[in-house]
């Protein structure tokens, strides 16, 4: 049997299972432009990076299984540093954010059970469950042997099946390729390396681990800074009623002309998150060739005018931005401004079908 036959065996088989994991573990990110494109079919034109730039996360993960992890993280990016602790207990959740307040989370909308409540940035090492879900969606090749943080490994080619479930959380989805360094004790992906058109362009290394060592109960528990305080974590979205969102946001709401295949819709508040403000997300289910959905906010999002290229366009006596990949099956985004509201329009409509579409909005009343 060869390395890899034997790691899959103690994987799916019944393979030790490590009580406690101590790690540290850098990721490493290179944004180029090197001309390749993605696998995935992009949402947008997205900038071209003049330059080489390099994103980094330093994490140090305490967990005593199956289900309390603590995580320190430190992000560097664009020059600037943000240090975040979270700690996961069951269903419940800690975080000490970047400003040193504490914020509390009972249920987290990751999900219950199965480990999947943990943190994704020590799931994608550590949790079985999770890399078995990855390897449906991989076909596997053994590369040879190899050492990572003084550890024993199995190197492994994993190439994205044509129809994969791998999750952008989960792993970078534009890679073509991927590399592992898998755990020949236990059931652990020490290394792994996201390539796209041979170059790589994103590293996760544990540079040091230690399975079952001993680890003091106090690492989980958390107190805000000096100063600071302790409240409940804002959840990401708050699914809602359309007339429950008219009256939640002071901007007006505006609705589209849709087609009858479409049906009806889904919608969800959007609190304010960083630079990102407050919005509505709207999303039409249905539909059989077209997808389409669109944001409501008072502000437009810099972070997405940041990342993207726009191109001005005039239609029906109106001015719209446009950011087309030109991709076939990419999704391309219109934005403009209408009654006071940003609308942001996310499909892959043809162009004049997504300007006509664009141009049917309108202000839907509020509630008396």
């Amino acid at each position: 049997m060869g390395l890899l036959g034997e790691f899959l065996e103690s994987f799916y088989g019944s393979g030790s299972l490590p009580q406690t994991i101590w790690a540290k573990v850098r990721r490493e990110r290179t944004e180029t432009n090197n001309g390749v494109s993605s696998r995935r079919h992009p949402i947008g034109r997205e900038k071209r990076p003049t330059t080489e730039a390099k994103s980094f996360v330093d994490s140090e993960f305490w967990a005593t299984m199956p289900d309390v992890v603590r995580v320190d993280q430190t992000r560097i990016k664009g020059g600037k540093t943000e240090s975040t602790v979270e700690v996961t207990k069951g269903n419940q959740r800690l975080k000490r954010v970047a400003d040193g307040s504490i914020e509390m989370e009972k249920e987290p909308s990751r999900g219950r059970g199965n480990g999947d409540s943990l943190p994704n940035d020590f799931r994608r090492h550590f949790d079985r469950g999770l890399i078995r879900r990855l390897f449906t969606s991989l076909t596997l090749e053994p590369l040879g042997e190899c050492q990572v943080a003084g550890r024993k490994c199995v190197r492994i080619r994993a190439v994205p099946t044509p129809v994969d479930q791998i999750w952008p959380h989960w792993l970078p989805t534009e890679a073509d390729e991927f590399e592992f360094a898998a755990d020949l004790e236990f059931p652990s992906l020490l290394s792994i390396r996201a390539n796209l058109g041979g170059l790589t362009f994103e590293t996760f290394e544990v540079v040091q681990v230690t399975f079952n060592g001993e680890i003091d109960g106090d690492v989980f528990n958390v107190q805000p800074l000096s100063g600071k305080h302790t409240r409940d974590a804002m959840p990401v979205v708050q699914r809602m009623t359309l007339e429950a969102a008219i009256d939640k946001v002071p901007f007006t709401v505006l609705l589209p002309k849709v087609r009858s295949e479409f049906g009806g819709c889904d919608v969800n508040y959007e609190p304010p998150r960083g630079k990102r403000p407050e919005g509505l997300g709207i999303h039409y289910h249905g539909g059989d060739s077209n997808r389409f959905w669109f944001h409501l906010r008072a502000e437009l999002d810099p972070e997405m005018q940041d990342r993207l290229e726009f191109e001005e366009i005039e239609f029906s006596g109106r001015r719209f931005q446009l950011s087309d990949p030109e991709i076939d099956g990419a999704l391309s985004i219109l934005v403009f401004q209408q009654d006071g509201t940003w609308v942001e329009i996310v499909s892959d409509f043809a162009r004049n079908d997504l300007l006509n579409l664009a141009a049917s909005f309108k202000p839907v009343a509020r509630n008396q």
